[in-house]
């Protein structure tokens, strides 16, 4: 199994149906949840307290991918090329509807799926499609979890398919002006199925919920990563919980770097990255901020069957020569289990601020840089056993790399499907079965937010575009 990644989440591929079995691993220490905080909710309408998870197997569980295609040359010894999966997308056919929260999986067949968000002035939702051919079907109906003026903008969720190719999508709901709770959806071939009560290690319709990261277990059930803050608490940690086939499942302690605040400050720890390793371990990245440093820092953690271990100490961004905040990181692990990072970083020195990123690869004890930093904007990983590909912006314009063990080559030319001068939105990363890389992104001309919105910009056109190196 290997992985893929968004911008803001990605998930696994492949997935073994069920464990090979393997040694068992002796009991391990597990934390047991605290206790859910005090709710006015009548108690029929509280949920019940997670159940404690135990101990993953130790014994490789994931099937390892087969050999890859070749890379930069097709099966004719043709070299290969970005191409159009099919037309450009957008759902509502009024010009000027803007579209985000982009998410993008292939299946096993080889298929992409793609998802992303448009609002229309007065509902936000979110639609499926897959590729048949150059061609495009409805992949699963259209989600409207909310109307456009109840609460406010969902985050950007996290989708893939499963090993069956059945899109989830974990998705924060608001249940108040700032407050919400994480569902996890999955696509039946009829209906969206909730997979159990929402993910809340609060229990209580106070907490606050930010964005969610999602992969998959040994038994191709889904691992997911969310930030919350309930009532009370000085700061928002990471939890992480996976679904047993009936209900949520807690994996150890809440995750922080500064779990009671700095000096009573709290801190702020949100966008995690999730993978799972071929023994079903997942490892976690995310940033988070403590409020008296005005900082973030990018943090990692992995399972070890019983509790959170930091990897290569922890924080993946603290020698940096810039001291600026690293953000958004992208987390995956190769199929040898090797962790590789990226993540943007804000360099504030000298006249001019720029963001710039670079990829670092876990290597015994320390994270290792790969790739230089430079001038690129908010990269994602992905991956397909010794397979590694980044995707980041530059110049308003795409770019795939990937690692060939000494250093990062490019993947065919950089990415710009209108003519003329555009702008990029979201983009997303997928590699598909074969091993080759899938990219999706959102592009428009000038301004696509109407002058009598607020905007104050020019109408233009925006569009989902889908590539992929063939």
């Amino acid at each position: 199994m290997r992985c893929i990644g968004l911008r803001g989440g990605w998930a696994a591929l492949f997935i073994l149906a069920a464990c090979d079995g393997g040694t068992e691993l002796p009991p391990a220490r597990v934390e047991a949840p605290a206790p859910p905080s005090v709710d006015d909710t009548p108690s029929s309408q509280q949920e019940p307290p997670p159940v404690v998870s135990p101990p993953l197997p130790a014994a490789r569980c994931m099937p390892r991918p087969a050999e890859p295609a070749p890379l930069f040359t097709n099966e004719r010894g043709q070299p290969r090329s970005w191409v159009p999966v099919g037309p450009a997308l957008d759902a509502n056919p009024e010009r000027n509807t803007p579209q985000s929260r982009l998410g993008l999986a292939v299946e096993p067949t080889g298929a992409p799926v793609v998802s992303w968000g448009e609002y229309n002035g007065a509902v936000w939702g979110y639609f499926f499609r897959r590729a048949e051919g150059n061609a495009w079907s409805q992949a699963a109906a259209s989600v409207f979890p909310l109307p456009a003026a109840t609460f406010s903008m969902p985050t950007r969720p996290a989708f893939t398919v499963d090993s069956q190719g059945r899109p989830v999508m974990v998705l924060s709901e608001a249940t108040g002006l700032y407050t919400g709770t994480i569902r996890v959806r999955r696509w039946d071939g009829q209906s969206w199925e909730i997979l159990g009560l929402g993910l809340q290690a609060a229990h209580n319709r106070l907490t606050r919920v930010t964005s969610a990261a999602l992969a998959f277990n040994c038994s191709g059930e889904p691992v997911v990563a969310w930030g919350e803050s309930g009532p009370g608490e000085p700061s928002v940690g990471i939890h992480v919980s996976q679904w047993n086939g009936t209900s949520w499942q807690r994996m150890g302690e809440r995750l922080g770097a500064y779990p009671d605040g700095v000096l009573g400050d709290g801190s702020n720890a949100d966008r995690p990255s999730l993978a799972v390793d071929s023994r079903g371990f997942p490892i976690v990245a995310w940033d988070e901020s403590a409020m008296r440093e005005f900082i973030d820092r990018v943090h990692v953690r992995q399972w070890d069957g019983g509790q959170w271990l930091p990897v290569g100490g922890g924080v993946a961004s603290e020698d940096l020569p810039s001291k600026g905040n690293s953000y958004l990181p992208s987390l995956v692990l190769d199929g040898a289990d090797v962790p590789y990072l990226t993540w943007t970083q804000w360099d504030s020195r000298g006249e001019g601020a720029q963001v710039v990123n670079q990829v670092r690869r876990f290597s015994g004890d320390q994270w290792a840089g790969s790739l230089a930093p430079g001038p690129r904007s908010e990269p994602v990983l992905a991956a397909l056993g010794s397979r590694v590909f980044v995707l980041f912006a530059r110049e308003e314009q795409l770019e795939v790399h990937t690692w060939d063990g000494q250093a990062w080559r490019p993947v065919g030319g950089r990415l710009q499907a209108l003519p003329g001068a555009t702008k990029l939105g979201e983009w997303a990363l997928a590699v598909d079965p074969r091993g080759l890389p899938v990219v999706a992104w959102i592009e428009y001309t000038r301004n696509p937010i109407p002058s009598g919105s607020g905007g104050g910009g020019d109408e233009g056109e925006t569009q989902v575009h889908v590539w992929r190196f063939q």
